[in-house]
């Protein structure tokens, strides 16, 4: 049986502005520099507010280990745990750090296992080295929690976020991305594709493409390729040289391209036959493999999520890729069509589907557990297919939260795959509330 739990409150309004926009004065010497926080340990790798109250999870006897003076915690929902998240100044020359007061944190993207995007204001930090305070988007390293600041043109920045999808390559979202020295993301007025890099303790936005209008895969090296939604034929930019090479390619004959274990392939849908596609220095090579696809289709949108060896599309299938055998095949496809949108966790491989026809109707939400090979389709009893698709956050691997259109009052939804339960949060601001993902070791 499922229930659905309203509670509503008033909470302070989101900051949409760029770096020192909402009005904070640029103060030199009276704050301490922000630059590290807690990392992001195993289990307990739920970012939220410590007094996040609205969830559909089972509350009962909580653990916990916190700081109380802590504003954040990184929480263990399978063990009702949490631990303190603080923020630290550190000496870049001596390394000494001490206590820093928590700056507020607006909301927490998960970029891949190495780095998270974190918008924060009422941050003092550091940039080409002057101390200045506002509003700015920080990147942290998980394992380390060291934090950098976003530049773009010489100045940090507060990259606003509404689809997440739309603003940043996660490899929550996405499976096409290899690099994890580097981000990407979808930026400027035109969403085009551009890379951060890290340059003396920040993260330098560069433009790669000047148009949203493609599909792109980047390799371990930083080497992109794109393929131009209107265009039959692929571009290989070589990121240690900068040249480009092109390909024509058959997207009616073939999937499109996709990566696996940092190897670029794409597969014939008549034959199955798996080919590689590598580059030489002066041009694009196409090489027989042993692989065999199955009846393997990469999503239409390069949109499929990937966890080990098993990747969802959007159409909520599910393919396993069988490196001992060299096959890709088909385990699971969606009982009902319509599936819109996937996501990741840690172990876990989200869908959201339509119901019926309508946007406006009651998403469905699957999910497939890597661990188990278990797949669970649970109804939401609130919420839209519309609002799902489009803003997803995977709270854990038992849960995700869904919200509308953050603007004035808006409502949150969040749901639970192992209770069944949806639980509705009536806010003004968006929770701060997001799975980071971490590196397992076996």
């Amino acid at each position: 049986m499922r229930y659905s739990v309203i509670a509503s409150w008033v909470t302070l309004a989101l900051l949409t502005g760029c770096g020192g926009g909402d009005g904070d004065p640029f103060v030199v010497g009276s704050s301490k520099v922000v630059n590290r926080m807690s990392p992001v340990e195993s289990g307990f790798q739920t970012f939220k507010s410590r007094d996040h109250s609205v969830s559909a999870l089972s509350q009962g006897d909580r653990q916990t280990r916190e700081i109380r003076s802590s504003k954040y915690v990184y929480e263990n929902p399978e063990l009702g745990a949490s631990n303190a998240i603080t923020f630290e100044s550190v000496d870049v020359e001596t390394g000494e750090s001490e206590t820093a007061p928590s700056p507020t944190v607006v909301s927490v993207v998960d970029l891949n296992t190495q780095y998270a995007a974190i918008n924060m204001k009422n941050v003092t930090i550091t940039a080409n080295g002057q101390k200045q305070r506002g509003s700015y988007t920080l990147i942290q390293n998980k394992q380390s929690g060291d934090l950098y600041p976003l530049i773009e043109d010489g100045n940090a920045i507060y990259k606003t976020v509404v689809a997440e999808h739309e603003a940043w390559m996660t490899s929550a979202r996405f499976s096409n991305v290899a690099d994890e020295s580097r981000i990407y993301m979808r930026h400027g007025d035109g969403k085009s594709l551009h890379v951060a890099e890290l340059v003396n303790g920040q993260f330098e936005i560069s433009p790669i493409f000047n148009d949203y209008f493609r599909n792109n895969w980047v390799l371990p090296s930083g080497d992109v390729i794109t393929l131009p939604w209107d265009v039959s034929e692929l571009t290989w930019k070589e990121k240690a040289t900068g040249k480009t090479f092109t390909h024509a390619f058959d997207n009616s004959a073939n999937t499109l391209p996709f990566i696996y274990e940092d190897v670029l392939y794409y597969a014939n849908l008549t034959s199955g036959a798996v080919y590689q596609l590598t580059t030489n220095g002066e041009n694009i090579g196409v090489g027989t493999t042993e692989w065999s696809a199955n009846g393997y289709q990469t999503d239409a949108n390069a949109m499929s999520v990937r966890r080990g060896d098993y990747e969802m599309t959007s159409d909520c299938s599910v393919y396993k890729f069988d490196s001992e055998n060299k096959r890709i095949s088909r385990v699971h496809h969606a009982d009902l069509q319509g599936g819109v949108a996937s996501a990741a966790g840690q172990n876990s491989l989200y869908c959201v589907r339509k119901t019926g026809t309508d946007d406006n109707g009651l998403p469905s939400i699957a999910r497939f557990d890597i661990t188990t090979q278990r797949v669970d389709n649970i109804e939401a009893t609130s919420g839209s297919v519309l609002n799902a698709g489009e803003r997803f956050v995977v709270v854990s691997d038992e849960e995700v939260m869904f919200y509308q259109y953050p603007n004035g009052s808006f409502s949150e939804y969040y749901v639970n795959v192992e209770t069944g339960l949806t639980s509705e949060k009536v806010t003004s601001a968006m929770s701060v509330i997001k799975m980071q993902t971490v590196q397992l070791t076996n």
